[in-house]
């Protein structure tokens, strides 16, 4: 059984965005209980950070500040 949903999300230009909450409901609205996902990035100027439970401090040092 697969599952697969689509969303997009308008920036306002270089900056750090939580995709947690979607991704979370997307998990949701599929009712899996155990799996694995996968979280496709486009286009290619776009990068994912995956960090749990960071620190506040990790997303100013990425901003440059």
């Amino acid at each position: 059984m697969w599952h697969q949903e689509t969303f997009l999300i308008d920036t306002p230009g270089r900056s750090a965005i939580s995709v947690t909450g979607r991704v979370a409901q997307c998990v949701q609205r599929a009712g899996f209980d155990i799996g694995l996902g996968h979280v496709f990035v486009d286009p290619t100027s776009a990068s994912l950070m995956l960090c749990a439970h960071a620190d506040p401090e990790v997303l100013r040092e990425l901003e440059g500040g």
